[in-house]
C-alpha cells in the first residue's frame, strides 16, 4: 500500500523529477537521510506528467496537536523520518495555550497543485538491488519503499492569533466559528469586533500573525502589523509557475518481484512495516509533546515576578524532567528501529498506544491544556505529577472556585476563592494572599450577611483575630439543638456536622468513633451516669457534651437547665429528672451514628440500702431508660473530697444487674492529685477498683462561659491547657468503652 506524505511547509526539501524511483526509508531518525539508493532506473520515457490544477483551502481553529495535524494534512501512516520533520515544522505553529478563554489561534492553509509526475510501472529495477542477498542490507540501502509520485505547486500557511481580556467577546467569536461560518464571513465578523472596541481599551482584540509560503509570488512577511494586513496577504497570494515546490510525495513498497528477498519474506515484511509505522507514529506524538513542553518552558522563563519564583522553579524542574523522560523514550524507539529486522520482529515495541495516550495526557495536564481531577476537585492549570501548581482555576467538589496561584496542590500566593451560594460561613469571596490553603495578608473578605459586608485583613494581628472569629463561628454552626421532651420524658438532640469542625483532636476522636462503631455494627452507644447528690455529675455531663460535640474550644451551656432546681445549694442534687442527651453525628449530609448520655437525679445520703435500691430501680424503669435497647457504659460519679466515704459510694454497684459490672467505670470529681487518686482507688470495694477510672477536677466548673460556675479561674491560659488535657482523657475514655463492646439490658 502506498503512503502519501505531505511535504512539511517550511522544510527545504529538494525533490527533483529524477528522484522518482529512488529508495525511501521511513525508519531513519533524520528526515534528511530518508532518500536512499536507486530502486528503479528513471529516464524521461519512464516519467508520466499531468497538470491537474487543484486548489484546496483549509481554515482551522487550533485546539490541539490533533487539530493542527489535520489542518496541515498530516494523515495516514507516517514513518520515523517524516514524523520527525513534521514535528519540527509543527513546533513553529504551536502555542503553549493553543486556544483558551483569552486566546484563539487559527491556521489558514492553502495548497495549489499545478503538476504531478509519477514513475511508469514499466520502469526497470537497478542491477544492484536485484543482487542483494541480505534483507537487513536491503533495508539499510533502499529502505523498502521508493518514491513513486511527486506533486508540485504552491502553498501558503497563515497562523492568526487573536487575544483579548474580554472573555465574553472571545467566546462569541469562537461560537461564530464553530457554527460553521465561512472564511469570508469570519473575516467580516473579526473586523467588526476589532473596530467595535476603542484601541486604547484593555479589552481590545489584539492580532498577531506569521506566514510560511512557497511556490508563490514574493510576499513581505515582515510587514504584518494587524489583522487587516494578514487578510490582504491572503487575498494577494498568487502562484508563481517558475518557482513551484514539492507539495506531496507518494512512496510505494518495493515490489516483491524486484528481488527474491522480498518474496521470501513477504509475511514478515508486513509485520515489520506495521511495527515501523507504529514507531513512526509514536515518535511523532512524543516529538509534539517535547515541542509543547519546550515552548511552555520558554514562556515560563520569560516570566519575571518575584512572588511567583518558587512556583516557577518547581514547575520548570518538573517540565525539564518530563522532557528528559520523553527524550529517553525517543532514544529507546530509535535504538529499537535501528536493530536487525529479526530483532524487531521478535520483540515487543518499547511502548504502546496506551503508554502514548497517558504521556499525552500527562503533558497536557502539565502545561494546563486540560483539566486534572484531584481529591479536592477539578484543576485547570499546570501540574507536576498531577499536583496543581502555578496559575490556574480550581473548581472544588463543594461548589467553590479558586482562581490564582497554587503550590503543591494548595492555594499559595495571590488568588481569589469564590464560595458557592448558601455556604454555612455566609462568605462570598476571599481575595488576596494565601499560604498553603490558609488565608494570609493582605486579603479582602466579602460576606453575604444582611447585605454585603467587607473585612480587610492587613497584618498578622487582624489575620489572627479573623481566624479566631471564623473558628468560633464554625464551631457554633457545627451544632444544632432540638428539644423532644414530653410530659413524662425529657430528651434533647444535638446534631453535629463534623465537616465544619477543624479541631484535629476532635477529628481524630471522630475517626476512631467511626472505625470502632463500624467494626461493631452498632449505630448508637448509650452511656449512663449515676451518683450521689452534689458530686458534680451534671457539670461533668456538660463538659462531656462540649467535648464529644466538638465545642470545647468555644464551650457553652449545653445541659437542660430547665430540669434543675435552682434553689438548692452547693453539694445538693440539682437534677430533678432522668434526662436523655442524644448526640447525632453527620458527615456530608449523612447520619453516621449516635451517642446517648443519660443524666440522673442524685442519691440521697442515707444508710438505708433499700432507698438506694429503690432509687436505682426508679431510674432504670423510667421512660427514658426503658427506651434504650441496651446500656453500653455505666459510670458512678464519686466525690473525691469525701475520703472515707468512697467505699460506701462504690457499694452502689452491687445494686445493678450482674452484667453491668463488665461495662462499669468510675468518674471521681474534685480530684486531680495522683496520690489522692490512688488512695481513693484503694478505698473502693470488690472488682470496681480494677475498672476504668477518671480522676478529674472539672475545669468547666471554673470556666468564664459557665453561667453556673462556683468560682472563676483568673488564669485563662492555664485553664485552656487543663481543658486540653481533660479533653484527651474524656475522648480516650469513650473510645475505650466503645472498643470493649460490653453492654447489659437495663430491665
Amino acid at each position: 500500500m502506498s503512503l502519501v506524505l505531505p511535504i512539511p511547509s517550511g522544510i527545504n526539501t529538494t525533490l527533483l523529477e529524477n528522484d522518482l524511483g529512488i529508495g525511501f526509508s521511513i525508519d531513519e531518525n533524520n528526515g534528511g537521510n530518508a532518500k536512499k539508493n536507486r530502486v528503479f532506473i528513471c529516464n524521461k520515457g519512464n516519467i508520466k506528467s499531468t497538470f491537474p490544477k487543484t486548489d484546496s483551502t483549509n481554515f482551522t481553529l487550533i485546539r490541539s496537536c490533533e487539530s493542527l495535524k489535520s489542518a496541515l494534512n498530516v494523515g495516514g501512516e507516517i514513518g520515523l523520518s517524516f514524523g520527525l520533520l513534521y514535528g519540527k515544522v509543527m513546533g513553529s505553529y504551536m502555542e503553549t495555550n493553543i486556544t483558551n478563554n483569552e486566546t484563539m489561534t487559527f491556521l489558514y492553509s492553502r495548497r495549489v497543485v499545478e503538476k504531478i509526475v509519477e514513475l511508469d510501472y514499466r520502469a526497470e529495477p537497478s542491477n544492484d538491488i536485484i543482487n542483494e542477498k541480505d534483507i537487513d542490507s536491503l533495508k539499510s540501502k533502499y529502505g523498502l519503499y521508493y518514491i513513486s509520485k511527486i506533486e508540485y505547486g504552491s502553498f501558503i500557511d497563515v497562523k492568526i492569533t487573536l487575544d483579548s481580556s474580554d472573555h465574553s467577546r472571545m467566546k462569541k467569536l469562537k461560537g461564530e466559528f464553530e457554527a460553521g461560518i465561512n472564511f469570508g464571513l469570519f473575516k467580516i465578523s473579526v473586523k467588526h469586533h476589532i473596530e467595535k472596541v476603542d484601541s486604547s481599551s484593555t479589552s481590545r482584540i489584539n492580532s498577531t500573525s506569521s506566514i510560511v509560503c512557497g511556490g508563490c509570488e514574493p510576499i513581505n512577511k515582515n510587514n504584518i502589523q494587524s489583522f487587516d494586513d494578514a487578510m490582504k496577504i491572503i487575498d494577494s497570494y498568487k502562484v508563481d509557475q517558475n518557482k513551484l515546490v514539492p507539495i506531496r510525495i507518494e512512496i510505494s513498497p518495493i515490489p516483491q518481484g524486484v528481488t527474491t528477498l522480498l518474496s521470501n519474506n513477504s509475511m514478515f515484511l508486513n509485520q515489520y512495516k506495521n511495527k515501523i509505522s507504529s514507531i513512526g507514529s509514536f515518535y511523532w506524538e512524543i516529538q509534539q509533546m517535547i515541542i509543547q513542553l519546550e515552548s511552555f518552558n520558554k514562556t515560563l522563563n520569560d516570566v519575571n515576578k518575584k512572588d511567583q519564583q518558587h512556583h516557577l522553579n518547581d514547575l520548570l524542574k518538573g517540565v525539564d524532567e518530563q522532557i528528559k523522560s520523553l527524550k529517553n523514550i525517543q532514544d529507546s524507539l530509535t535504538k529499537f528501529i535501528q536493530s536487525t529486522m529479526k530483532n524487531i520482529l521478535n520483540n515487543d515495541l518499547p511502548c504502546t498506544d496506551a503508554t502514548i495516550f497517558q504521556l499525552k495526557l500527562n503533558t497536557r495536564q502539565m502545561i494546563g491544556l486540560t483539566f486534572t481531577e484531584t481529591d479536592k476537585g477539578r484543576w485547570i492549570g499546570p501540574t507536576v505529577n498531577n499536583i496543581p501548581i502555578y496559575i490556574g482555576t480550581y473548581k472544588y467538589k463543594d461548589g467553590s472556585k479558586y482562581e490564582g496561584l497554587c503550590l503543591d496542590g494548595k492555594r499559595h500566593g495571590e488568588g481569589k476563592l469564590t464560595y458557592r451560594d448558601g455556604n454555612i460561613d455566609q462568605l462570598i469571596s476571599i481575595d488576596g494572599k494565601w499560604d498553603k490553603d490558609d488565608v494570609s495578608f493582605p486579603s479582602t473578605v466579602v460576606y453575604k450577611d444582611k447585605g454585603t459586608q467587607v473585612e480587610k485583613i492587613l497584618d498578622l494581628k487582624s489575620l489572627n483575630e479573623w481566624k479566631e472569629g471564623l473558628k468560633k463561628m464554625k464551631i457554633s454552626n457545627s451544632l444544632e439543638f432540638s428539644n423532644f421532651s414530653k410530659s413524662n420524658e425529657f430528651g434533647f438532640k444535638y446534631f453535629v456536622n463534623v465537616d465544619l469542625i477543624e479541631d484535629e483532636s476532635f477529628r481524630d476522636f471522630y475517626r476512631n468513633l467511626v472505625t470502632f462503631s463500624s467494626d461493631d455494627d452498632r449505630q448508637r452507644y448509650n452511656f449512663i451516669l449515676l451518683g450521689m447528690m452534689g458530686v458534680g455529675k451534671t457539670t461533668m455531663i456538660e463538659l462531656i457534651l462540649n467535648i464529644i460535640t466538638g465545642q470545647i474550644n468555644d464551650p457553652k451551656q449545653l445541659r437542660a437547665t430547665n430540669l434543675e432546681d435552682k434553689n438548692v445549694g452547693i453539694g445538693k442534687s440539682i437534677t430533678k429528672s432522668v434526662c436523655r442527651y442524644d448526640i447525632e453525628y453527620h458527615s456530608e449530609n449523612t447520619w453516621m451514628f449516635g451517642i446517648t448520655l443519660i443524666d440522673t437525679p442524685g442519691f440521697l445520703d442515707s444508710k438505708d440500702s433499700d432507698k438506694y435500691t429503690q432509687h436505682i430501680k426508679s431510674i432504670l424503669s423510667s421512660v427514658v431508660v426503658k427506651k434504650l435497647e441496651r446500656i453500653d457504659s455505666v459510670s458512678y460519679v464519686l466525690n473525691g473530697k469525701l475520703i472515707g466515704k468512697i467505699k460506701e459510694q462504690s457499694n452502689l454497684f452491687s445494686i445493678l444487674p450482674n452484667k453491668a459490672l463488665e461495662c462499669s467505670s468510675t468518674i471521681i470529681t474534685f480530684c486531680d492529685q495522683k496520690n489522692q487518686a490512688n488512695q481513693l482507688r484503694n478505698e473502693m470495694t470488690g472488682d470496681i477498683k480494677d475498672k476504668t477510672s477518671i480522676f478529674m477536677d472539672n475545669p468547666w466548673s471554673k470556666h468564664p462561659q459557665n453561667k453556673f460556675k462556683e468560682t472563676e479561674s483568673k488564669d485563662i491560659e492555664t485553664l485552656q491547657k487543663i481543658i486540653k488535657e481533660k479533653t484527651a482523657i474524656v475522648q480516650e475514655f469513650f473510645i475505650d468503652k466503645i472498643k470493649s463492646k460490653s453492654s447489659f439490658k437495663p430491665y
